[in-house]
């Protein structure tokens, strides 16, 4: 199942959950679902999710997502030559983003979650439409050690985690980022008592955690599910 939503409200959420200013036009402009497959949607134009659930019982969670930044379409300029000569090559000073950002916060914070900010190094290229359209993991290996100490059955964690791309400028070097979008995620704990032949485990023919939901509380549970799924006992 996935989070389809029209896009006319995508400005009113990200005020909302705290769209750090930006005075550059790239943005972080929605977050997307994934299919099975990890893929983006087809036709996504107008999909987006604005939050969802993590089940950690499975073990090793991880949360991944499909993520969509624009802008780089306003910093193309024109070639600029006299006679046959080329003083300014074409679109001479465009956004590199090279890093992710991701950083944490927590509620209740009674749980001592110790939520480090953590950075990824990684190419992210523009299409011809100035769009990047990737995918990311958003909880880091430290964050899911920390949920996974700590977070017990009973417990529910309101998490959000903030999400910046960064970079440069071709040409003068200059620093750019794409500011803030936050993703808020509501994280549980399935009782084990409660599911005799243990929780569904990742299934290596997609990347999606089988304790992630962008919609509705996920069943991880092997015996709600038919014999035989991926991830469980046979």
């Amino acid at each position: 199942m996935r989070t389809v939503i029209r896009l006319l409200s995508i400005s009113t959420l990200a005020w909302l959950l705290g769209c750090a200013p930006n005075p550059t036009p790239l943005r972080i402009s929605r977050f997307l679902p994934l299919e099975p497959g990890c893929v983006l949607p087809q036709n996504n134009q107008d999909i987006f999710t604005s939050g969802g659930t993590l089940d950690i019982a499975p073990g090793n969670p991880y949360f991944q997502v499909g993520m969509e930044i624009t802008g780089g379409d306003q910093f193309r300029t024109g070639e600029y030559r006299v006679g046959e000569t080329v003083l300014e090559p074409e679109n001479r000073n465009h956004p590199i983003l090279d890093r992710l950002v991701l950083s944490y916060s927590a509620k209740p914070t009674s749980l001592g979650l110790q939520l480090s900010s953590a950075q990824y190094s990684r190419a992210l290229p523009f299409n011809a439409d100035g769009i990047i359209q990737t995918q990311l993991n958003l909880i880091s290996p430290q964050v899911a050690d920390e949920l996974t100490a700590k977070v017990a059955p009973g417990d529910e964690v309101e998490l959000l985690v903030s999400v910046e791309g960064r970079g440069y400028m071709s040409g003068d070097r200059a620093s750019v980022t794409t500011g803030a979008l936050v993703y808020p995620l509501r994280v549980i704990a399935s009782d084990p008592a409660t599911c005799m032949r243990g929780f569904q485990q990742p299934d290596p023919a997609t990347c999606l955690y089988p304790g992630q939901s962008t919609l509705v509380p996920p069943v991880v549970c092997c015996d709600q599910l038919v014999a035989g799924s991926p991830g469980c006992p046979p």
